[in-house]
């Protein structure tokens, strides 16, 4: 009884695939059943690196070889086969890496038609593999601490300071002011609040470097104004955050044929000869999520079956963050037959209407196993939705519904301490930073690759959970590192 709505999608830029890895501290809570023993190893920081395959020789990595036998898997079969990943000599980095380049499978009809009629292989399938700057991987502890000079923000961790790092003091001719464009919608929440504290962090710390803020709202013909004055001005290069590919592309592609650089940071833009990618760690975000319904789903059943109804709370249709999170969610399922999708819903980056759909789903189906929310605008609306509705145990032999988020703020790591959201996958806004150390490098005439990765982080369960392995962060863990104002229970 699947209902849904299909969106056919022009091709657009390809996104980075992420190879980073990440290690974590480990917890005493080691998880259940076969999942429960993790080499020590595994939590130190080498093994966090994945294992890649190497283009000049032609040698495939375990990774890849893994992915290959796994690929003709389903059912049981492939849960079995996800069990076993530790075993089989694969780091954590690695871990999270499977299941990024799991294929979609055929096993679930349902699940493969709605990623193939959203036009989701598009975005996948066409993706080019993203590198990591300087070899680095994530570890715990990384970072800084700051007071967010946009926001007020007085309690903020940036997670990637370490990242293309860059000694303090002016760049490139000290005697010249470079000027910046930052292209981006309004501060419409916490999350871009935070963003653009990190943007006017870095810049900070380069007295020679000036930004020159652009704020085109919602408005698609506001992103093209905003660049037409920035090329008026000759500014050195322009940051840009896409709201949407497609609505971005004809701008930037104006910036680019007048000589001045732009460079993407988080989202994609659909002009694909810009001159340099930062992209945000989303297929690692959908295909984590993916990964431990599935372990749950196995969990609750003995290990006997993997079966359940979903709802999507999806963001605005053709945004780089539902694109490649539902994209690489539905990849990871797609190899359980027995999982059902009930609605797949936008809602255009609009709250109000994300709760809509949330209460539409819970009146029309009586039998909603997990709701897979994408981000900030979906997450406490759904919650908000079941409690109102009186929901919580409503499945089968009372189980509670499962709540699969995507998001980053204090609030949203309150909600799995308050044991209504299962697991979180991080997805930060300080990120910003990389963007502006990219252009600064550029400026001082550093060869730099196209497309830079941001490294993946592990998702956060309740309990620090073992999950086919991957070793799970806990609220605590990441808490220093969340975004938004501090969470103050209602």
């Amino acid at each position: 009884m699947k209902k849904h709505m299909t969106l056919f999608l022009a091709v657009s830029m390809a996104f980075s695939i992420f190879t980073s890895g990440c290690s974590i501290e480990e917890s005493s809570n080691t998880g259940n059943g076969t999942d429960a023993v993790v080499k020590e190893e595994t939590a130190k920081e080498e093994a966090s690196q994945p294992s890649g395959s190497n283009k000049e020789t032609g040698e495939v990595s375990l990774v890849d070889q893994l992915v290959s036998e796994c690929s003709a898997l389903s059912g049981m079969e492939a849960y079995d086969f996800f069990t076993t990943l530790a075993d089989r000599g694969l780091s954590q980095g690695d871990i999270i890496d499977f299941f990024v380049k799991l294929p979609i499978s055929q096993a679930n009809k349902e699940v493969y038609d709605l990623y193939m009629s959203d036009a989701l292989d598009v975005y996948a399938e066409s993706a080019p593999d993203g590198v990591v700057y300087g070899d680095y991987f994530w570890t715990m502890g990384d970072g800084t601490e700051i007071t967010g000079p946009y926001s007020g923000n007085t309690n903020l961790k940036m997670a990637y300071t370490n990242y293309m790092p860059m000694d303090e003091g002016p760049i490139g001719d000290s005697s010249k002011t470079y000027k910046v464009g930052v292209v981006a919608i309004s501060a419409i929440d916490s999350w871009m609040g935070n963003l653009y504290d990190s943007i006017q962090y870095e810049a900070s710390r380069h007295e020679n470097l000036e930004l020159v803020w652009m704020d085109y709202g919602l408005d698609s013909d506001g992103c093209s104004d905003a660049i037409d004055m920035l090329i008026a001005q000759n500014v050195d290069a322009i940051l840009l955050w896409p709201r949407t590919e497609a609505a971005t592309a004809a701008p930037a592609q104006k910036a680019v044929e007048a000589g001045i650089p732009v460079i993407t940071v988080d989202r994609l833009c659909g002009y694909p000869e810009i001159d340099g990618v930062i992209s945000g760690n989303f297929p690692a975000n959908g295909a984590q999520c993916g990964a431990y319904l599935v372990w749950q789903l196995a969990k609750e059943s003995g290990g006997k079956s993997v079966e359940g109804n979903i709802v999507l709370l999806r963001k605005a249709a053709g945004v780089t963050a539902d694109t490649l999170r539902c994209g690489y969610f539905l990849k990871v399922i797609s190899y359980f037959p027995d999982i059902h999708i009930l609605e797949s819903y936008f809602d255009n980056d609009d709250t109000e209407q994300s709760l809509i759909n949330a209460q539409n789903a819970l009146q029309l189906y009586d039998d909603i196993d997990a709701f897979f929310c994408e981000g900030l605008t979906q997450t406490p609306v759904a919650i908000e939705a079941v409690n109102s509705a009186g929901r919580w145990e409503s499945r089968k032999d009372g189980k509670k519904i499962i709540m699969l988020t995507i998001d980053d703020t204090k609030e949203s790591f309150n909600f799995i301490d308050q044991g209504l959201v299962e697991v979180n996958c991080p997805y930060t806004p300080l990120i910003g930073d990389i963007g502006v150390r990219y252009i600064c490098k550029m400026l001082e005439g550093e060869t730099l690759p196209k497309d830079i990765a941001i490294p993946n982080i592990p998702m956060v369960t309740a309990g620090g959970d073992v999950v086919f392995g991957l070793k799970t962060m806990t609220s605590k863990d990441w808490y220093q590192y969340a975004s938004g104002p501090d969470y103050v229970a209602k």
